[in-house]
């Protein structure tokens, strides 16, 4: 009888540590996606704005918001000042559009040619940074689960 609890508890422990294991290895591959996804590339940021110069100075277009600026240029210097589209005379909002069309178009036509969207990938300073935290975070979790392995120790209470 006292074998089969025994065994039964060695089973158990083991059982444990292996989802121990499995818990650890998913919370860090779930850590190190969230580290590549922190930061937008280089490329992906000098995209994000469109200028177009109009009659009335320069509207600037956020693409990812798609919010609008009005630019004027003063003293070497280009002042934007954001506003809502249906402050833009039609000429404008037809203008930007076009202009929008036309890149949105070019950019298809260099992806078709291509066969290849920008890649998202980290740079090599960023795996490794990720590559660092997920190795530290996995020594302390071993160090933890093997801690659990181990027999406690029962106070000497003579």
């Amino acid at each position: 009888m006292k074998n089969r609890s025994g065994r039964a508890i060695a089973v158990a422990r083991e059982n444990k540590s292996k989802l121990i294991l499995r818990s650890a290895i998913i919370s860090a591959l779930t850590g190190l996606a969230l580290v590549w996804g922190m930061s937008p590339s280089p490329a992906q940021d000098m995209q994000r704005y469109s200028m177009e110069k109009t009659d009335s100075g320069i509207i600037r277009l956020d693409r990812q918001t798609g919010e609008f600026a009005l630019c004027k240029e003063q003293a070497g210097k280009v002042e934007c000042a954001e506003t809502k589209p249906a402050q833009l005379s039609n000429d404008e909002r037809t203008l930007l559009l076009e202009k929008q069309v036309a890149d949105l178009t070019a950019r298809i036509a260099q992806l078709e040619k291509t066969g290849v969207a920008n890649s998202t990938l980290p740079s090599e300073e960023e795996f490794e940074k990720g590559l660092g935290y997920m190795e530290r975070f996995m020594r302390s979790f071993m160090g933890v689960a093997k801690s659990l392995d181990e027999p406690a120790t029962t106070p000497n209470r003579t």
